[in-house]
């Protein structure tokens, strides 16, 4: 469970003020806004890229400092090096996290194996955004964190991608997603939340 406790966050403008709440296992959670209007930053502070102004996010009780292994969050893929192979990112992070994931299945379910021993400046939009995605199953955390993980999926992947989700969720993961394609998701998650006036409200 992620447990935001009067957190403050402030960019250009306040951002959060004195915004609390419990993102608990077993959900997903469908945080909603225009770009711009701070689901990254949001994302970022909750693994400390970012300092809050006041307040603080704790990881089952504990700072994320104390449970890094237990989150897991990829930006994009403009953090990859793209001289490297998704291959070599899939070890890291399956050693980094101590994982116990069965790579191999991983790749096949993602339909990965034409390409991921490749290097990554060869992969289309579409294949970087499945090794993210390979990357938060290998990891095996128990909260995802997800910055438009859609993004550069065609249609049927999209659908491949929330079904899976739901899957991860019921087995326990605390999943927390910004995305526009509130409709197509609307049916896998549990809770949907839009930024209004300083803070997170849920949307029903």
């Amino acid at each position: 469970m992620i447990t935001a406790n009067e957190v403050r966050i402030s960019t250009r403008s306040e951002l959060l003020h004195n915004f609390s709440f419990d993102f608990r296992d077993g959900n997903i959670y469908l945080i909603t806004a225009e770009n711009g209007s701070g689901k990254t930053t949001l994302l970022r502070t909750m693994v400390g890229l970012i300092h809050v102004k006041k307040g603080t996010f704790l990881i089952d009780g504990a700072k994320f400092k104390d449970k890094k292994l237990q989150t897991f969050y990829w930006e994009s893929s403009d953090w990859f090096n793209d001289q490297l192979t998704g291959a070599d990112y899939l070890k890291f992070v399956y050693k980094q996290w101590h994982s116990k994931q069965n790579v191999a299945k991983v790749i096949q379910f993602w339909g990965m194996g034409d390409y991921v021993n490749l290097p990554i400046k060869k992969y289309s939009l579409g294949m970087k955004q499945r090794l993210i995605i390979a990357l938060y199953e290998t990891s095996d955390a128990k909260n995802l964190l997800m910055d438009e993980i859609s993004n550069g999926l065609d249609s049927d992947g999209r659908e491949l991608l929330y079904s899976r989700l739901r899957i991860l969720a019921d087995n326990g993961k605390c999943i927390i997603i910004t995305s526009h394609y509130r409709d197509e998701i609307a049916d896998y998650i549990d809770c949907q939340l839009a930024f209004d006036s300083g803070t997170l409200v849920e949307v029903k």
